[in-house]
């Protein structure tokens, strides 16, 4: 039995369908994952060597041409490039584009083992090899934690406490931070000293790092138990490491390491990133989604939970969002809601105009069908709203009701010629559905190319083939199934019109304007291909852009100073930046990453 013939002896089913599509694709919207932009992975990871002292040649001697030799023996290397400077190593490893987000980590694994393997034979004084391969993540959130009159610890803390609490939001992925200053301790030795009493500093420091190392003292057996045993003395304090007492030369005299040395608790000098919000120094706070999540519930999650913090947070502190991805997400969803909304009005004033009160309303509701149960099937395959996919329904929205369209108009004819409207529709279906069937994929298969590449543009554009794929497959069942079924039970009875049925002012003067194309033939082929030159020259004018705008109101300002320029030197020359940026008109803040950019915001 076919589809059209099913559907008409089993109304009830199709009723039935077409409830279900209708709630099940209203929930499926609400429970989709939505972001700004669909992930993508990074196929390349960054490994970092410290070699302190080294000058640049001795780092690329003895140390980057051994990692790299270890890191070309991988057989899904596609390229591998490396910066040597004066104390480090940077080498850059990039795997073919074949390998996705499935297989990469296991070729992760194996470029770690290969770079230990060489990290052996590194000379003494080297790092161990940092491998870096997690740094695609976006964050959907990030604040600026500032505080007038706090201090870089107060500050930080207040941070991590933060990170404790947002964690356990709904679709939360991954918290981290910016800015954060290494708290140091700094003994600085006064040489007269140490040298009159026989004190040599590497003595010193050689004491300071014993005293606090945690070593296994062993257990003892207390009746039915076992208690372990601790070795005290551990540092709780800086003024305990002054305390600490060491030998002094041969004498045998104990002395406090304080009576030789100052100590003090402070940061890292230089240090290494420094955050700023409107001339402030700040910590940012970076939160991205899990995989597959969705931005918006994780904004709404976070938004509640800062409520609730918010009597907890010192007064003068203020979290600056400096991007919030669900708001960005939800106007793009909300237009995409809009412009679902004008194009099926339009569709149906313009078919209501052209075929009739019913048929517009008919294929109008089709359309909606089709976009509903495209919203079913994004859900089962996991595909996200987000730029690409909400830009796929948009294209799709001209072509979902051309086979509802043939379907529709052809059953009108047919039963306007005198058949009846069940027959019709057999007929109409009989006739149309292959033709409709061989129409559809082929104008699927021509987004086929670029969403199915074997590289970062495929997997980024995926999307576009999976949804436009998706709602013209399911255009073509409808017009199939629920199409006949609405024409049959919702179109009047029309009396037969053989000669009448083409003979209005429309068909007349399309009759006339075929009929001159055809005489005149070469005419028209000519214009035909003057028409296609133009619009070849034409588009050389449209501006090639792979990501569309941004519609964010921020723009960044990369600066970059010569290489071995003190980060405080950076920090004034960026002060004066602000400050001219800030006088600006429409500016409303400023913020200032010192020490890299920060493009995981972007």
């Amino acid at each position: 039995m076919s589809l059209v013939r099913y559907a008409l002896e089993k109304r009830a089913v199709i009723l039935v369908l077409i409830v279900f599509v209708f709630i099940g694709g209203y929930l499926s919207y609400e429970r989709l994952g939505r972001l700004e932009d669909p992930d993508f992975t990074i196929k390349e990871t960054v490994i970092y060597t410290l070699y302190p002292g080294a000058t640049a040649e001795e780092v690329e001697l003895e140390i980057t041409e051994p990692l790299e030799t270890a890191i070309q023996q991988l057989k899904q290397l596609e390229e591998v490039r490396s910066i040597s400077r004066s104390g480090v190593s940077i080498i850059y490893a990039e795997v073919q584009d074949k390998y996705d987000k499935e297989t990469l980590p296991q070729v992760w694994d194996e470029l770690r083992r290969k770079i230990n393997d060489a990290a052996s034979g590194l000379p003494p004084g080297s790092s161990a090899p940092v491998i870096n391969d997690d740094f695609g993540d976006v964050y959907g959130i990030f604040f600026a934690i500032t505080g007038d009159g706090y201090s870089q610890h107060a500050l930080q803390e207040i941070a991590e406490d933060l990170r404790k609490e947002l964690l356990l939001c709904e679709d939360v992925g991954r918290i981290d931070f910016w800015g954060m200053q290494k708290e140091v301790v700094y003994v600085e030795i006064d040489r007269v000293k140490s040298s009159q009493l026989g004190i040599p500093p590497a003595a010193i420091f050689q004491t300071i790092s014993q005293q606090n190392t945690v070593t296994d003292a062993g257990k003892v057996k207390v009746g039915p138990q076992d208690v372990r045993l601790r070795v005290s003395g551990d540092y709780g304090d800086v003024r305990d490491i002054g305390e600490q007492l060491i030998r002094a030369g041969n004498s045998g005299t104990m002395i406090r390491i304080k009576d030789v040395a100052t100590i003090e608790k402070g940061y890292l000098d230089p240090p290494q990133q420094l955050l700023r919000r409107d001339g402030l120094p700040a910590v940012g706070l970076g939160i991205s989604t899990v995989s597959g999540g969705n931005v918006v519930t994780m904004g709404d999650a976070v938004k509640e939970k800062l409520a609730e913090l918010e009597s907890r947070l010192p007064v003068g502190v203020t979290l600056n969002a400096i991007a919030y991805q669900a708001d960005t997400v939800n106007k793009a969803v909300n237009g995409f809601v809009l412009n679902l909304f004008e194009a099926v009005l339009i569709v149906v004033v313009l078919l209501v105009i052209f075929m009739g009160v019913r048929e517009g309303i008919i294929i109008g509701g089709v359309l909606l069908l089709t976009i509903l149960a495209t919203f079913i099937c994004m859900l089962i395959f996991e595909v996200n709203l987000q730029r690409i996919s909400l830009g796929a329904l948009i294209i799709a929205l001209g072509m979902l009701v051309d086979n509802a369209i043939v379907v529709a108009e052809g059953i009108v004819i047919k039963h306007q010629l005198g058949i009846a409207k069940k027959e019709a529709a057999i007929q109409t279906v009989a006739e149309t559905q292959w033709p409709l069937l061989g129409a559809t994929i082929i104008a699927t298969l021509a987004f086929a190319a670029i969403s199915l590449s074997k590289d970062v543009t495929g997997e980024f554009l995926g999307s576009l083939f999976q949804v436009i794929g998706l709602s013209l497959m399911l255009s073509w069942v409808f017009a199939v199934t629920v199409v006949p079924y609405l024409c049959v039970i919702c179109l009047p009875e029309h009396s037969k019109k053989e000669g009448a049925l083409y003979d209005n002012v429309f068909f007349r003067g399309y009759r006339v304007f075929l009929r001159a194309c055809i005489n005149f033939r070469w005419l028209t082929i000519s214009a035909v291909i003057g028409m296609l030159a133009l619009a070849i020259y034409g588009f050389g004018f449209v501006d090639h852009n792979f990501f569309p705008n941004s519609p964010r109101p921020q723009f960044t300002i990369d600066m970059t100073l010569p290489e071995g320029t003190h980060i405080e030197e950076t920090a004034s020359e960026l002060g004066e930046l602000e400050s001219y940026i800030a006088t600006l008109e429409g500016v409303t803040d400023v913020t200032t990453f010192i020490g890299g950019g920060h493009s995981a915001l972007f």
